[in-house]
């Protein structure tokens, strides 16, 4: 009579596992956004980025199993604050992570750069200007 609850037991661990491999292979169908570059705009914003670089590390590192490291490329427009040495600092833990200090001259230049690198590979771009200087008035 033992043997009977090891052998639903083992029916059910296989039946579980195979369901749950289908439903992530099920998830990655539903998903078509294959970028695999995240550039931040930053401009004074020590207040967001630490926690947007963690967590695009974690989430990429969730979703890829640990095997895909996505690019992270941070363009800085002139900071004042601590943005730049948070940025370092996270540098020494995510190699993936590039730092540019950029001095742009127009909202052109940066359009042109960005446009050069969509050429390159498929790219998401987070401009966080907008959000802290909103954060700074209220």
């Amino acid at each position: 009579m033992g043997y009977w609850y090891l052998l639903i037991g083992a029916v059910l661990v296989v039946a579980f596992v195979f369901l749950y491999r289908r439903l992530l292979t099920f998830g990655k169908g539903l998903y078509h956004h294959k970028a695999s570059h995240l550039v931040i705009i930053t401009n004074n914003s020590q207040q967001s980025i630490e926690w947007l670089i963690r967590s695009y590390h974690m989430a990429n590192h969730l979703r890829a199993g640990g095997l895909k490291k996505g690019r992270i490329t941070c363009l800085d427009m002139g900071s004042s604050d601590d943005t730049i040495s948070i940025i370092e600092r996270l540098k020494q833990k995510y190699d993936h992570l590039d730092v540019f200090s950029h001095k742009l001259s127009s909202e052109e230049e940066l359009t042109q750069w960005l446009k050069a690198e969509q050429q390159k590979e498929k790219v998401v771009v987070l401009d966080l200007r907008d959000i802290d200087e909103d954060k700074e008035t209220a």
